[in-house]
């Protein structure tokens, strides 16, 4: 569901696997316990590639922001990137695009930790 790739001690980038395109209830709590532990894990920056991912429900986003507060709580940072442009207009319209740091590209997301 959820492939991690870490670059030594700098980040770890959570992918979702091609055949998951909603992050909704059916997975939410999945995603939320592993994205926890992974921060847990003495993870100095996380990025989630949100590639795959058309359809986020408001389980999904509740997910997204528990696993947020859990990264500024721990003082891990947290980056979402390659987000759908639906996906972003519902970030928009409830504000968590003013929460969340969003970048374009998994490449812009690494680069920008590199700085």
């Amino acid at each position: 569901m959820i492939s991690l790739t870490k670059d030594s001690e700098k980040y770890v980038i959570a992918t979702f696997s091609n055949e998951i395109e909603k992050l909704n209830i059916v997975i939410s709590d999945k995603v939320k316990a592993k994205l926890t532990a992974v921060i847990d894990d003495n993870c100095r920056h996380l990025i989630i590639d949100l590639a795959t991912i058309k359809y986020i429900d408001s389980s999904g986003f509740g997910s997204l922001v528990t696993i947020f507060n859990h990264a500024k709580n721990r003082e891990v940072g947290l980056s979402l990137c390659n987000i759908s442009n639906e996906t972003m207009d519902l970030l928009s319209i409830t504000k968590l695009d003013q929460v969340f740091d969003i970048k374009a590209d998994l490449k812009t997301a690494i680069d920008s930790i590199s700085e």
